[in-house]
């Protein structure tokens, strides 16, 4: 399988549409004597989802159109599995560390997209061990540092968090390879396992899908480690979320299928409840209503049963019956059936949250397109521009996306005051805060609000 979402991205970042790597592709065929090419827009769909990989000449060809080489595409092959040379045993004092600095090429190699300076790759990678002489204390840094990240991730702009997480990523990391206690070096594992699986969560949000899925796969390789069962079962769901958003609902099933086998049977019925949340949401993403349904009445009888403030883990806030709510609403307004995501994402709405945050963002981009079917063009247009604001200001794909998608489906009402008031609302925000969060190209080009440059 070529790895997933590398040639999709930098289609993206060039506003080129499959029909245009169609063209241009048969173009570089021409110029290259390779006249018979047969490419279609499906088979460059297939490429980009990694479904399939290209056969020659097309790697070749892809390379010269792209002007980077196969790696930089994801035309490598890869396993699904952790990197088997990414390695956090301990080492003998002066023995050569080749597997630290091979994690630290695959860290920094994962944020091909400008998100790692090379002076710091450079500085990460001649960097020495730090010494351990007290373990208590190295140990409640690296725990505490990496709680704060846990809650600031949500509601703080992916571009400003990344240089810092990748740094602490390196900390956590070299004092593992320093630690001569076992239960250090695991809950050191654990702590530097999860790290990587923010960074992932902050590639995807600046639209680095490649980065996220190096990031997915530096953090269970550590959490091997661990050896947590439940933190690889966390790591798997997240991956099947974002293999969701990307348009892959098969493989977001395939993922948390895998998560959900890892789930302890004595597991909190609050944890059995999110896992379960998580199966409903990639069943809608794969279109499966009924597994959907079905998995989301097993979330909520679960979370039902659950103790008050039961926690998922140690590092995640209380989820119970409340928090089902949000993901209620999400497939609702998947699925298109609005009497069930309305008051969800309404009640989800009037939970506590961040003044500002992601999630925040997102439920309001799902109440808004679930106001549509009613014809309640002006709330959901309001909403929209809400959720706009909020992705503006914490630079997230992810909310844009959201926004572009309502925006699209209120193109039947452009021409109402609603609507013309959400595009002047947008296009007062310069086009180039945008250029690697969202392509400005993917709107309708009748739909496409006139960005302003100031």
């Amino acid at each position: 399988m070529m790895e997933y979402g590398r040639l999709w991205a930098q289609s993206k970042l060039r506003g080129w549409s499959q029909e245009d790597v169609v063209r241009r592709l048969i173009d570089v065929g021409i110029e290259l004597g390779e006249r018979q090419l047969g490419v279609t827009r499906s088979q460059v769909s297939r490429w980009e989802r990694g479904v399939t990989h290209p056969r020659a000449p097309y790697p070749k060809l892809l390379c010269h159109l792209f002007q980077l080489p196969a790696d930089e595409l994801g035309l490598v092959t890869f396993s699904t599995s952790p990197p088997t040379h990414v390695s956090v045993t301990i080492k003998e004092a002066g023995s050569e560390d080749v597997e630290r600095r091979e994690l630290l090429r695959l860290l920094a190699s994962g944020l091909g997209g400008g998100l790692l300076a090379p002076g710091l790759v450079r500085r990460l990678g001649a960097s020495q061990p730090l010494p351990l002489k007290d373990e208590a204390l190295p140990l409640e840094a690296a725990m505490s540092i990496t709680d704060h990240y846990r809650h600031v991730i949500d509601s703080q702009p992916a571009q400003e968090l990344v240089g810092p997480l990748v740094g602490h990523i390196h900390f956590v990391s070299q004092l593992l390879e320093s630690s001569r206690s076992l239960a250090t070096q695991t809950s050191l594992a654990t702590a530097v396992s999860e790290a990587c699986g923010f960074v992932s969560r902050l590639a995807f949000d600046l639209n680095d899908p490649a980065a996220g899925w190096n990031y997915h796969r530096s953090a269970l390789a550590y959490v091997e480690r661990a050896e947590s069962s439940v933190l690889q079962a966390y790591h798997l769901a997240d991956m099947s979320l974002w293999a969701g958003i990307l348009g892959d609902g098969d493989r977001a099933v395939q993922l948390v299928e895998t998560a959900n086998s890892l789930v302890p049977q004595d597991a909190s019925l609050a944890l059995q409840a999110w896992f379960a949340a998580r199966e409903a949401s990639a069943y809608s993403r794969a279109g499966n209503r009924s597994a959907a349904l079905h998995a989301l009445d097993r979330a909520e009888a679960l979370a039902g049963q659950a103790d008050a403030g039961d926690s998922v883990w140690p590092w995640t806030q209380p989820f119970g019956r409340g928090g089902l709510a949000g993901y209620r609403g999400a497939i609702g307004a998947r699925l298109k059936l609005p009497d069930m995501a309305v008051p969800a994402l309404q009640e989800a709405f009037s939970s506590p949250l961040r003044p500002v945050s992601k999630y925040h963002a997102l439920v309001l981009g799902d109440l808004a397109a679930s106001y549509l079917p009613a014809g309640e063009v002006e709330e959901s247009a309001r909403l929209t521009a809400e959720a706009f604001d909020i992705g503006a200001q914490l630079g997230s794909y992810r909310v844009l996306q959201r926004v572009r998608e309502v925006r699209s489906a209120l193109n039947p009402y452009r021409y109402t005051s609603a609507v013309r008031d959400l595009d002047e609302r947008m296009a007062g925000v310069r086009s180039e805060d945008f250029t690697n969060i969202i392509a400005l190209s993917e709107w309708p080009a009748k739909d496409k609000p006139s960005w302003r440059r100031d």
